[in-house]
């Protein structure tokens, strides 16, 4: 059973309409210009609960991930946590590396953030994944960790402001 093509091009345009009023960007190009393909899928997220739709974005469901490189224990390093279902990301440092903050990278073990825990519930461990961001100092580390957040504040796991860069 095929899907009605009617149906399929009525519902794009809907989405074109709405990412359009969501963005301010041309209704007929609504995500040109836009780079960044996390905010795709936010986009398309609260379109689907907005909606009421039961109909989710398809997850991304790769092999977890390895810590057992060297970059992970690597000193002063950011790190950001980023959830490929629905683009959103948590940015932390960690001055003694990340293995040392986690343990076997083991961070699902110890996040505080509710969000977090329950996107990883809902999406799977294998959904998200680690970036680690090397720093050449404390002073680095904490530049380039405000940086991220601020970059990334729209679809962040973090609930405090982003640290004051030095």
């Amino acid at each position: 059973m095929s899907a009605d093509p009617k149906k399929t091009d009525e519902t794009v345009e809907e989405i074109a309409r709405f990412c359009s009023r969501l963005l301010g960007t041309d209704p007929k190009a609504p995500l040109a210009g836009v780079q960044s393909a996390p905010l795709a899928g936010v986009v398309l997220e609260t379109w689907f609960k907005l909606r009421g739709s039961d109909e989710k974005p398809a997850a991304k469901r790769d092999a977890p991930q390895d810590f057992e490189d060297a970059v992970f224990s690597q000193p002063w390093t950011v790190y950001s946590i980023r959830c490929s279902a629905n683009g959103r990301v948590y940015v932390g440092r960690a001055s003694k590396g990340f293995t040392d903050r986690y343990p076997g990278g083991r961070w699902w073990d110890r996040t505080h953030s509710a969000m977090l825990k329950s996107d990883l519930e809902q999406y799977g461990r294998s959904s998200f994944r680690v970036a680690i961001h090397a720093c050449a100092d404390e002073d680095d580390m904490i530049r380039v960790e405000a940086e991220l957040q601020r970059s990334n504040r729209l679809f962040t796991y973090n609930i405090k402001r982003e640290p004051d860069a030095k």
